[in-house]
Formats: C-alpha cells, sequence, structure tokens
C-alpha cells in the first residue's frame, strides 16, 4: 500500500508574498447543521465528513434516488495520476488512494460491493510508455509506490490476467497489486445512512440567497425555504445556475459505459481484474461487466448509442477476441453520464467568495501578477465548493470532503497547503484577473 508518511520539500528560500485569496477564515460553527446539495459521491463523502466530526447534515438531491447522474455507473475503479514529479497532482492522487482505499474497506463489503482484485495498465501508445518509465525510474517511485506498483513485460501480463499472450498488443505495463473497483451506488448510500443526514430527494435546489451572514436561504423548484449557516455545492454541471458562481468555468464531459451481462449459459469471464489502455474494463459482478467509457466535450445527447458501444469494445477486442467480437452492440446495456471538470483538471473545493468585490479588491495584479496586496478575501461566509472531479470521482472527493468539513470545522486540513490551493476555487478569479479575461464561464450545453 502507499507509504503515508510521505513528506514533500519546498524551496522555503524564495520570499513568499502574501495570497490573501487563499487564506482562510473562522467559520461560524454555533450551529451545527449544513446544507449538502447534489447526491453523487461528492456529495455523499461530504456528508460522511461532516457526520464524522458531529454536524447534521440534510442532503439534497433533485433525483428520485442518489447517484442517479456520472456516480450511478454499475462498476467505478479507484484510479489516480501517479507519474511525473512530486506535483500537486501526484500528491492529490497519492492522499486520495490512501484515504478512498481505507474508506472503502471499512464501510463496504468485500466481492459484495467491492473487490481488490489488482489491475493492469497498459502502456498503449508511446506517451504512457515514457510516463510509465518516467514513473519507474522516479525517486516518488523508488520512496513511495515500489510496493504499490510494479513493471510487467507482456508475459507477466498474460500470467496476471489468464489472457492469451499472443493477444496481447502491448509490449510493457505497470501492475497495481490494490487495484480496486466498487458499486458507487451502494458506497454512496452507506456514506450517507446515518440518523443524522436528513435525506431530500425530488428536492432540486434553484437558488440560493444570502440572509444575513452566517445564513444561507435555498429554495426548492416547489418554492420551500431551507435556512442554513453552511452550504456545500455538490451538484456537478449543475452548479453553474447559482449566481455566486456563476462565472467559474466548468468542462460538461459525456461519457457512456458499455454493460455486457455475463449470462448464465455463457458464463462470460473477460478478466480476472480491472484492464487499462485508453479505456478499462472491468471483472464480472452481479452477471455482468463494464467496459468504459467514451469522452466527448461537445456532445451533451444523453441517448445511449450503438457508435459509443462500438468505441469501448473496440478498446478491447484484440485482448478479448473470443467474448468480444461476437457482441452485437444492440444487445448490450448502457449508461450516459456527464462528468464535470474544469480546464486544469484539479477539483474546485473550498470556499467561495463574492465575484464582483474579488476582482475589485485584487484588480491591480492585472498590472503585476506579484502585485502585493494584502486585503482579506471577500468570502460569502459559509458557502463552499466540491465539485469538477471528472472521471476521477471516487479517488479524490471522499479526501475532498474531509476537507470540506476541515473548513467548515475550523480543523487542520488533510491535505498539504500546496494542493489546497491548487483546488481552491479562488485560483480561477486571481488567473481572470493576471489574464485579463473577462471570465471563464461558457455555455454548457
Amino acid at each position: 500500500m502507499l507509504n503515508s508518511s510521505l513528506t514533500y520539500k519546498r524551496d522555503t528560500q524564495k520570499i513568499l508574498r502574501p495570497t490573501p485569496w487563499y487564506d482562510r477564515y473562522q467559520n461560524h460553527n454555533d450551529n451545527h447543521s449544513v446544507a449538502v446539495i447534489g447526491g453523487g459521491i461528492s456529495g455523499a463523502a461530504t456528508c460522511y465528513s461532516l457526520l464524522r466530526r458531529g454536524y447534521k447534515v440534510t442532503l439534497f438531491e433533485r433525483h428520485s434516488e442518489l447517484g442517479m447522474e456520472a456516480s450511478g455507473n454499475p462498476q467505478g475503479i479507484l484510479y489516480g495520476n501517479f507519474f511525473g514529479t512530486n506535483s500537486a497532482n501526484v500528491e492529490l492522487s497519492i492522499a486520495g488512494y490512501k484515504y478512498s482505499y481505507d474508506l472503502i474497506h471499512q464501510i463496504l463489503t468485500r466481492y459484495e460491493d467491492f473487490d481488490t482484485c489488482g489491475m493492469v495498465q497498459f502502456a498503449y501508445n508511446d506517451k504512457i510508455l515514457k510516463q510509465q518509465q518516467g514513473l519507474l525510474k522516479s525517486a516518488l517511485y523508488r520512496n513511495t509506490l515500489s510496493d504499490f506498483c510494479h513493471y510487467v513485460d507482456k508475459t507477466k501480463m498474460a500470467q496476471l490476467t489468464n489472457i492469451n499472450e499472443s493477444n496481447i498488443p502491448y509490449e510493457h505495463g505497470l501492475y497495481f497489486s490494490n487495484g480496486t473497483w466498487i458499486s458507487p451506488q451502494i458506497f454512496i448510500d452507506k456514506l450517507t445512512k446515518h440518523p443524522s443526514i436528513t435525506i431530500k430527494c425530488d428536492t432540486e435546489i434553484i437558488s440560493l440567497r444570502e440572509n444575513g451572514m452566517y445564513n444561507w436561504e435555498l429554495v426548492d423548484q416547489q418554492n420551500n425555504m431551507y435556512n442554513f449557516p453552511n452550504v456545500v455545492i455538490c451538484n456537478a454541471n449543475d452548479a453553474i445556475k447559482f449566481t455566486q458562481i456563476s462565472n467559474l468555468y466548468l468542462r460538461k464531459i459525456r461519457g457512456q459505459v458499455s454493460i455486457i451481462s455475463n449470462t448464465p449459459h455463457e458464463k462470460l469471464s473477460p478478466t480476472n481484474m480491472i484492464l487499462c489502455n485508453s479505456g478499462y474494463i472491468t471483472p464480472p459482478h452481479n452477471n455482468s461487466f463494464t467496459i468504459g467509457a467514451t469522452f466527448n466535450f461537445k456532445d451533451f445527447d444523453e441517448k445511449i448509442r450503438d457508435i459509443d458501444h462500438i468505441e469501448n469494445i473496440n478498446h478491447f477486442k484484440n485482448l478479448l477476441p473470443n467474448i468480444l467480437n461476437n457482441i452485437n452492440p444492440r444487445d448490450i446495456m448502457g449508461r450516459v453520464g456527464f462528468r464535470c471538470s474544469t480546464t486544469d483538471y484539479f477539483p474546485m473545493v473550498g470556499p467561495i467568495a463574492d465575484y464582483r468585490a474579488f476582482k475589485e479588491i485584487y484588480k491591480n495584479l492585472q498590472k503585476d501578477s506579484n502585485y502585493w496586496i494584502d486585503d482579506d478575501c471577500p468570502y460569502l461566509h459559509g458557502l463552499y465548493l466540491n465539485i469538477g472531479h471528472g472521471a476521477k470521482g471516487i479517488l479524490t472527493a471522499p479526501i475532498c470532503g474531509e476537507v470540506i468539513a476541515d473548513y467548515i470545522d475550523n480543523t487542520d486540513m488533510a491535505l498539504n497547503k500546496h494542493v489546497i490551493q491548487k483546488i481552491h476555487p479562488n485560483r480561477f478569479w486571481r488567473d481572470e484577473i493576471v489574464r485579463r479575461e473577462i471570465s471563464y464561464n461558457m455555455p454548457l450545453s
């Protein structure tokens, strides 16, 4: 498993200019109640982290059940980005993997709700091969990841996966012994099943209004009103409808997974572990397995399409010809979801500021990005974000739920300062001023 004692050295010789747009404020928490908007993995994990600190949480979900959007696939995989140097991306992946892995083993039942079956990531092109080779040569690998993953050649990959070596078109890869798949909806259910968490499904929050400091008024589609001192927005792409964050640019990414039945007569067994190239395939569970997923930034069609099934199958057709070559796309079930991502691929996690006041207070950054400004950030007290996890919600949303709970409960952060700044929502508005751009906001559909 990952070495949790890893620390990262920073250059302490540089003059540290103030960065007040990343500073924390002391949160008012006399009233231990929080509203969480959005019932996917992000919202559920945020509820769980707050619950552990003694908060009472009300979870608002617009659908009739939790986990109906991108978190609703039958199988999801715990997967991180461990390539490169000790960057914030790698740090977030390491911390997120360890936290999610431990949490999964604590609250889920192995073989029923999840399995740590292992994962092989094929070096399916020159770019991935170079990344894998760079990782294996890095200090990060020697100090932290050597027990977590290791190099495998074609022969070893065939032995691990029970795939005929002649069918494997790749010469190199990495084997992750702790590779894990989970049932996301069961994960969400167990994260939120507690008397201190009130779930309100079929309740779409359509607007937020600040009604005095530390008092937020939430209005739903039936014009019902709710009041909370703290609100966490976790509803992915739908977050942009709230005026307080309408100037934060989110990227909506369409993804379709293919779900293939493991019929009693055929007893299909595509693989005994997770396989990854430009897509992924899971071991069978509940008489089916999942292949995914497509990525489309410009298509917002909610219908399941045969052409996307074909794309998913083609990723693994050569590996598993006896199984996948004769499958008719029209016999495959599928699911379409819309991931929520950002322009820099980091999630957006933390307190929210007043956009107009922010632009005015820090406008001199437009003259010089190193302009000395130490004015307090104009935060909207009690309002937070936990969104933008893209395809890695299982990896990053749970640890970010801990970050949100740290902000609300005024406790030490679960992630180091370097990562906290990389995921802070204010990074976009600060960059908007420096780059003299009007807004990150673009139409989502």
